[in-house]
């Protein structure tokens, strides 16, 4: 590998010359991540659920035959609006 190329690898790792590291970029602020525990109440959550997937529980079971569900693309739009028309409710009061 001629010099030029070598230059170029350095560049785009963010290495200058006579360093042996790369200057890498400060890391962004952590984001805040509302859990939907808070943001909603379980039992309202555990309805749309049992409704439209037919899960009996949202709380891990360690199992994936439990945890995990084959669920149809139309049952997923089907809870979301749900969801939406229920946080509409919930804002109106």
């Amino acid at each position: 590998m001629d010099n030029t190329h070598l230059r170029e690898l350095r560049r785009l790792a963010g290495i200058s010359a006579g360093r042996r590291e790369a200057v890498l970029p400060k890391a962004e602020p952590a984001r805040t991540v509302v859990r939907v525990e808070e943001s909603a109440p379980a039992d309202l959550l555990l309805k749309i659920a049992k409704k439209h997937f037919d899960i009996d529980t949202l709380e891990t079971r360690k199992s994936d035959r439990d945890d995990f569900h084959d669920v149809a693309v139309w049952s997923i739009k089907a809870a979301l609006e749900a969801a939406y028309e229920a946080g509409m409710k919930a804002g109106k009061r």
